[in-house]
């Protein structure tokens, strides 16, 4: 149960970091200024990852 619950928060790191990736080579190359959108993806991914080890707590 628990490696299958890794497994799944691994690969959901790893989507998010690909989709991070590829926003910032879309906003380079319109303009660098971008803050907003910056500090918004950052809030909502805390947001989840906080979501997801709290639930992972809640499991053990």
């Amino acid at each position: 149960m628990s490696n299958k619950s890794k497994d799944l928060f691994q690969t959901r790191i790893d989507q998010q970091m690909k989709a991070e990736r590829d926003r910032n080579h879309k906003s380079n190359k319109k303009k660098p200024k971008n803050t907003i959108g910056t500090l918004m993806s950052i809030i909502i991914g805390g947001s989840v990852i906080f979501g997801l080890l709290r639930i992972l707590i809640m499991l053990f």
